[in-house]
């Protein structure tokens, strides 16, 4: 039996009467059983891993594939997929919801620039543009995310001043203006990592 079908049946030791809050025993999970999940996870949300990444995100935005994802096509602001090997790949996400964080944080106001690299093996390069909330906790106002150029050796070295300028823009005109006042949307600082091309 696959650990999937152990899982829907519940039939794990104990499993049926596990109460969390009395439990003596534990659950082991081996580096395959992860693997197995991960594949089965993939499966179930349409993500073929022999395929690129750039791909499936093609495929995904397709109206006319099998796979076209409605809500994550809303959701993109900004995409460029790669027609020629010297291009790369630029996609940029906010949620309505986000959208709305940031003209109700962020205009007039701060937002935060943070960089993650090397979030998978396809030398992807992310920056989140995040503020915090009246509870002082973080909110993720849009993912820009681009791959490294071809035949750059470490992923961090394959971002610039360019690339950083063409995306937040890309993001300033989705929020476009305020709809009361016609303001356009104007955060009055923006906190970085200490790198100068930010």
């Amino acid at each position: 039996m696959k650990n999937s079908e152990y899982l829907a049946k519940r039939a794990y030791h104990d499993m049926a009467a596990f109460d969390p809050t009395s439990a003596d025993c534990r659950y082991e999970l081996l580096g395959s059983d992860f693997s197995a999940l991960y594949h089965q996870h993939n499966r179930q949300n349409g993500v073929d891993i022999s395929n690129l990444p750039e791909y499936n995100l093609d495929h995904w935005l397709d109206p006319k594939h099998f796979n076209f994802k409605p809500v994550l096509a809303e959701a993109i602001f900004h995409y460029r997929a790669c027609a020629e090997w010297s291009e790369r790949l630029k996609v940029c996400i906010a949620t309505p919801d986000m959208d709305a964080a940031a003209w109700l944080y962020g205009h007039k106001n701060q937002i935060i620039l943070d960089r993650t690299f090397g979030v998978c093996s396809s030398r992807l390069l992310v920056f989140i543009v995040m503020l915090k909330d009246e509870e002082n906790k973080g909110v993720p106002l849009a993912f820009l995310i681009f791959l490294a150029p071809t035949g750059t050796r470490v992923t961090h070295a394959g971002y610039n001043t360019d690339i950083l300028a063409e995306l937040l823009a890309a993001w300033s005109n989705h929020l476009g203006q305020d709809k009361e006042s016609g303001e356009a949307f104007m955060p009055y600082v923006a906190v970085t990592d200490t790198d100068m091309k930010e």
